[in-house]
């Protein structure tokens, strides 16, 4: 699942990933919180800011309110100690800067997949 506001960014991301996973593109938080369940995605390629209204670190709060599992792995050109300590303590599990180099999004990808969430039974 990709959410960016920005329809050419996720465009690529989409063209890029097509071969490999099936995709679905969220274009604001609002079409995120209608989605995410019912698509189930294993990994969630986060955008920081989503426009006006909301922000990924938001977004990712409220999804793992709601108990998703999903691997997030945020996407931004933001890369400042603080929003990258901020993308760990909302719950998401990695970051890659815009602009995206293929190679390292194939590779945080691969290794997304093979991440589970800690299980907090004893």
């Amino acid at each position: 699942m990709i959410v960016d506001d920005d329809a050419v960014s996720a465009g690529l991301l989409e063209r890029t990933l097509m071969k490999t996973f099936k995709t679905l593109h969220c274009m604001s938080g609002e079409d995120f919180r209608q989605q995410v369940f019912s698509f189930q995605p294993e990994i969630i390629l986060m955008d920081i800011q989503l426009g006006a209204s909301t922000t990924g670190f938001e977004l990712t709060e409220w999804y793992r309110a709601q108990n998703g599992k999903a691997q997030v792995i945020f996407i931004s050109s933001f890369d400042t100690a603080e929003v990258l300590g901020r993308v760990y303590s909302c719950g998401g599990n990695d970051y890659i800067l815009k602009p995206v180099n293929h190679h390292i999004l194939h590779e945080k990808l691969d290794l997304a997949i093979t991440w589970t969430l800690p299980d907090n039974t004893c």
